[in-house]
């Protein structure tokens, strides 16, 4: 994790603000410590680089998918050649134009090819959030960025502000107990005039 990321994000609990602790950073790299809301104290743990800031339970339906689809991007975590041309097939209308000097969430990264592709295309900053651990292989895949960001999120409670030019979700939704609230929590977290793109 980067300072920078820290102008995004807020306690989903409360919507305070985060306090960083340091515990161990590589240069710019935060790969150990913690963010302390100071209104109601929660505190997430930043580690391997990746924020996890995770609700304290899950609901089994959630939990099964998060193991299924951790264990499938963490183990086939290479990316492809083929995969622009997928991602653009599935964002259609939307072209590499509409990601140029856009704040853009990536709702479900898994191993972080969309949000590689996203940060190609000239986004000026990418958050890629999943609740699997295939965040590991995500943060790994886009390390070497400036502007790519992965934290360990659930879409139903996510920890932002309303930030985003681009939100976009693919293959992730209908996998959600409701599929409507994970739309609805989405839309929330788009600027006003933004815009949002799922495909199921």
């Amino acid at each position: 994790m980067r300072r920078e990321l820290l102008s995004l994000l807020v306690c989903p609990g409360c919507e305070g603000s985060f306090e960083l602790q340091v515990d161990r950073a590589d240069g710019a790299e935060i790969l150990e410590g913690a963010l302390a809301c100071q209104p109601c104290r929660s505190i997430f743990r930043i580690t391997r680089g990746i924020p996890r800031i995770l609700p304290d339970t899950l609901n089994q339906g959630k939990d099964a998918t998060s193991d299924a689809f951790g264990y499938e991007w963490s183990h086939y975590s290479e990316l492809a050649d083929t995969d622009k041309k997928e991602f653009l097939g599935w964002m259609s209308p939307l072209t590499p134009s509409d990601f140029e000097d856009r704040v853009v969430l990536d709702a479900g990264c898994g191993k972080g090819r969309h949000s590689l592709l996203s940060a190609q295309f000239g986004a000026r900053t990418v958050v890629g959030i999943d609740l699997s651990v295939a965040v590991e292989a995500a943060y790994r895949n886009t390390r070497h960025l400036d502007n790519v960001h992965i934290v360990q999120a659930d879409i139903l409670n996510l920890p932002f502000k309303r930030p985003f030019d681009l939100v976009y979700s693919v293959g992730v939704v209908h996998h959600l107990p409701s599929p409507a609230d994970g739309f609805s929590s989405l839309v929330k977290h788009v600027k006003p005039g933004g815009r949002i793109s799922v495909w199921v």
